[in-house]
């Protein structure tokens, strides 16, 4: 359910910041507003061609794949929209809130409202979990998932940094500073968290992830807490080696996977590519972490 209350303080850095970072890497990229039944998310869009859908990871937004935009756009229409709550996105409670459920539904109104039928989804972390749930509830619409790092619900356990939020006491403390973000307290949580290089990292990447952090922190804690437990992942969220799901999948998979990556290791996915029926292939990037592509932008 949305959030009320105005953030237009908040938005008219992030926009600049969001313009910066485009004609750094990506010069040309459109920016869109587009509603779906929920509230209203942005999309940026660059190429001409078969539609790519890009579904960014938990706490980031469509912006974090503007470094490989070019390179994807030169056969594709690529397509990143923000998730609700994320990035320049309505705000959105979790609170109560079927994680799947909403997935799926997010997924089916940006397809419905870009005018796209079927396309191949590109996704990382806990965008990918939402890219396979889609992909087993409406797979007409999912021509084949590209995961990229590792995506949500494959290991329990997760990253000290990532876990202590859900912690008592801990986690009040994290969670204040989270509300308190800086470029530099970003780039230190990435280098943790996310990216195995942090000091390849472009300053502007951090500068604008401090501001859509402060800019969404209610949506991003109710999330984690609607995902996320004391123990670790939520059990209904789990998609390890044991899940039946991998099963069921009637499309194609690529893993892309950072072998720096903290949230687990790929070995993980070479045990699963064998349960896909379609088939799945196993593609490690050396030296990058959970967002491979800000680590290694050309392998990936």
């Amino acid at each position: 359910k949305p959030i009320a209350g105005g953030l237009g303080e908040i938005d008219a850095p992030l926009e600049r910041a969001q313009a910066a970072l485009i004609a750094r890497y990506a010069p040309g990229t459109r920016r869109r507003s587009i509603r779906w039944s929920g509230g209203e998310t942005q999309v940026l869009e660059l190429g001409e061609g078969p539609p790519l859908l890009l579904v960014h990871g938990g706490l980031g937004a469509a912006s974090d794949w503007l470094p490989i935009f070019p390179a994807l756009a030169r056969n594709h229409r690529v397509l990143a929209p923000d998730r609700p709550g994320h990035g320049l996105a309505s705000p959105m409670d979790y609170a109560g809130v079927d994680v799947l459920d909403h997935a799926t539904t997010f997924l089916r109104d940006v397809l419905d409202a870009l005018r796209v039928d079927r396309a191949p989804i590109v996704a990382n972390s806990m965008g990918g979990r939402w890219a396979i749930e889609l992909a087993l509830r409406e797979p007409q619409r999912v021509e084949r998932l590209i995961l990229v790092g590792a995506p949500t619900g494959t290991r329990r356990s997760l990253p000290t940094d990532m876990a202590m939020i859900r912690w008592p006491l801990v986690g009040r403390i994290v969670r204040w500073f989270l509300g308190r973000s800086t470029p530099a307290s970003v780039r230190r949580l990435y280098g943790r968290t996310l990216v195995h290089h942090p000091d390849r990292l472009y300053d502007l990447i951090c500068e604008e992830g401090a501001i859509a952090w402060r800019r969404n922190l209610r949506s991003h804690l109710s999330l984690i807490d609607a995902c996320l437990t004391p123990a670790g992942m939520r059990p209904a969220l789990m998609i390890d080696e044991r899940w039946a799901g991998w099963r069921r999948l009637t499309v194609p998979v690529t893993f892309i996977w950072g072998e720096r990556d903290v949230f687990g290791s790929p070995e993980i996915a070479d045990r699963i590519a064998p349960l896909v029926p379609a088939g799945a292939a196993v593609v490690r990037v050396p030296d990058a972490g959970h967002l491979p592509w800000l680590d290694e932008p050309l392998s990936v």
